[in-house]
């Protein structure tokens, strides 16, 4: 028996093209409508497909039966009209210009970034949203114990590559450093931009000439601290602040 010719297709990018041809249709009607009040259009399109299902690297993928082919299967799909409303409800919000896609960072492995898109996460702000919901990721993913904490692990990473992207993507900037009174204690303010772009245990933290300094406040644009009258010397000073594991500011004052 002649072995059988398959040129395998991904469904992804079949009912892409198909649409796209749709799509074209429309932009066709569109114009066609300035001049003819009334036409004929595709409502509902329907399909009914034979084919053999393969799984490769993690897809499936589908080839056509022929004449005379047995042991195939039947797929049906059919096409409705959406409209531009229903997609904006419907649907999720493109992957901005200040959001770091998944997929476009280096050192990602392929399971860990079809793991997270199973779960729906494809990019930064999708870590973000879940981490403000308080979503345990690995009681999401993984049967077992060793599943769940090899998953916790990858996603833990994961979110640490985020965080450093997202730090070199919006570098801080200190714009004046200014120094006053209250109570007993100095006030060292820092504004700037990008200091706090997200919150990390036991950040930010800062040091004046080796000595630890209270945070008394900190967000994107402020840092407040509290120093004691001692720490401060006459002439130069040292301050280092460090914003999160990625980012570290180091500067020095006049006393």
């Amino acid at each position: 028996m002649a072995q059988r010719e398959t040129n395998d297709w991904n469904i992804e990018r079949f009912l892409d093209s198909f649409i796209i041809e749709l799509d074209k249709a429309q932009d066709t009607l569109a114009v066609k409508g300035i001049n003819r009040k009334l036409t004929y259009t595709v409502k509902d399109v329907s399909l009914d497909l034979h084919v053999f299902p393969t799984f490769q690297n993690g897809k499936v993928l589908f080839s056509n039966a022929k004449s005379g082919d047995t042991g195939f299967s039947k797929m049906s799909i059919q096409l409705g009209s959406i409209t531009d409303a229903q997609i904006a409800q419907h649907t999720s919000e493109p992957i901005s210009g200040d959001d770091i896609a998944i997929d476009d960072l280096e050192g990602v492995d392929e399971e860990t970034k079809l793991e997270m898109r199973r779960i729906g996460v494809k990019s930064a702000k999708d870590i973000s949203r879940m981490e403000n919901r308080n979503i345990k990721v690995d009681r999401v993913l993984g049967d077992s114990g060793s599943d769940k904490k090899n998953i916790k692990e990858k996603y833990d990473k994961l979110a640490n590559m985020i965080q450093k992207a997202r730090r070199k993507q919006s570098a801080p900037r200190v714009k004046a450093v200014s120094l006053g009174q209250e109570k007993d204690a100095s006030v060292l303010k820092l504004d700037g931009d990008n200091l706090i772009i997200s919150r990390h245990k036991g950040y930010p933290t800062a040091l004046i000439n080796d000595i630890p300094v209270e945070i008394l406040a900190s967000d994107g644009q402020t840092i407040q601290m509290s120093v004691a009258p001692h720490a401060l010397g006459q002439g130069s000073n040292k301050l280092k602040i460090a914003l999160d594991p990625y980012a570290v500011i180091s500067m020095e004052i006049d006393g």
